[in-house]
């Protein structure tokens, strides 16, 4: 059994040699958080070398010019049809194809999902995202790129602790147990009509919106549609929570407020009076000790599958949409959320 977690993968100029065969390995797993740029020229070569294995877990980010999307057709002409013996074959692989030159035939979901069937695979999931290139997008190396195409594609049930690039084209219900949500966008929203349907984290007990427009504040504070009731800690600038709150006199925010354990703030309190005025007002059950002026760091482990923390960068700024809600109908746009293990600091 090998089992090999990678913080960063270069390039190589050396030789390797891919003639050699690992017939006792019979286990192997790679996780990688890095962009891989030559995913065809050293991951599948280093897999094809693999020919009695029998379990097969991959967590990757492949990086592709002028190329296709890693798909169920591919995994299995590149992979499965090279390892005879595999009956266990869990997968979570994020694909970034930036346009340079030629035009792509942006394949959609159905059809990504269309290539895992009869293949095997047992159930899939996926989502597909085109990107046209803005000048907001950072990215790195890439200046040239026309566009950018996201996939991600991933087995069921979901059995890695970080999710990457889950947008709301994803079903909910498949993460019931969501412990820490960090929404990083400072645009507003572009519809402020909220959805009538109940957004719902049963288990979150961390909310960061120190990145977050006031909207978001908004959604997740006052909405009466939303609802959090385990919310203990908030990591939020004290202006949006002065405004929020109509300078702490606010009722709608108050039953999350008296629930709170720790109010951790980007800077110290103007006047720790408003403070305690709006505690008095709500429950006097928020521990001032948990109160900071931002130089404290929360962390927060997640457990099994479901525990996952979500980081939510939001492009081009819309509602949130339910992950614990099962709507198959959500619209797709060009959110994202990263899911890590490392909690939120707020800065």
């Amino acid at each position: 059994k090998l089992t090999i977690n990678v913080g960063e993968i270069k390039c190589e100029r050396k030789q390797i040699n891919n003639e050699t065969k690992f017939p006792k390995l019979k286990h192997f797993s790679l996780t990688s958080f890095d962009m891989i740029h030559d995913y065809d020229k050293y991951i599948i070569p280093l897999l094809h070398r693999m020919i009695n294995l029998e379990e097969l877990i991959l967590f990757l980010i492949a990086i592709r010019t002028d190329s296709t999307l890693v798909d169920g057709t591919e995994l299995y002409d590149e992979v499965l049809v090279h390892m005879s013996q595999l009956n266990k074959f869990v997968f979570s692989i994020n694909t970034n194809v930036f346009i340079e030159n030629n035009e792509m035939d942006v394949p959609s979901n159905e059809e990504i999902q269309n290539s895992f069937i009869g293949r095997g695979y047992g159930q899939v999931g996926s989502c597909v995202h085109f990107e046209p290139r803005k000048p907001k997008n950072r990215v790195i190396d890439f200046e040239e790129a026309k566009a950018i195409v996201k996939s991600h594609i991933y087995s069921l049930p979901y059995q890695f602790e970080s999710f990457l690039h889950l947008n709301n084209s994803f079903k909910g219900g498949m993460f019931p147990l969501v412990k820490t949500l960090t929404i990083s966008n400072l645009e507003p929203q572009k519809k402020k009509q909220h959805s009538s349907t109940l957004i719902s984290f049963p288990h979150l007990n961390l909310l960061n919106l120190v990145d977050a427009h006031d909207d978001y504040a908004q959604q997740f504070l006052v909405d009466a549609n939303t609802h959090l009731p385990c919310l203990l800690d908030l990591c939020i600038l004290y202006e949006s929570l002065e405004i929020v709150t109509y300078n702490f006199t606010n009722d709608a925010t108050r039953l999350y407020c008296s629930k709170l354990k720790g109010l951790h703030m980007d800077k110290p309190f103007m006047s720790r009076k408003i403070l305690y005025q709006y505690e008095e007002k709500t429950s006097d059950n928020i521990n001032n000790e948990s109160i900071s002026n931002g130089s404290n760091q929360i962390t927060a482990e997640t457990a099994q599958s479901s525990n996952i923390q979500m980081k939510a960068k939001y492009d081009d700024d819309d509602e949130i949409d339910n992950v614990d809600n099962d709507d198959d109908d959500a619209e797709e746009d060009s959110t994202d959320i990263y899911c890590e293990r490392s909690g939120c600091a707020c800065v």
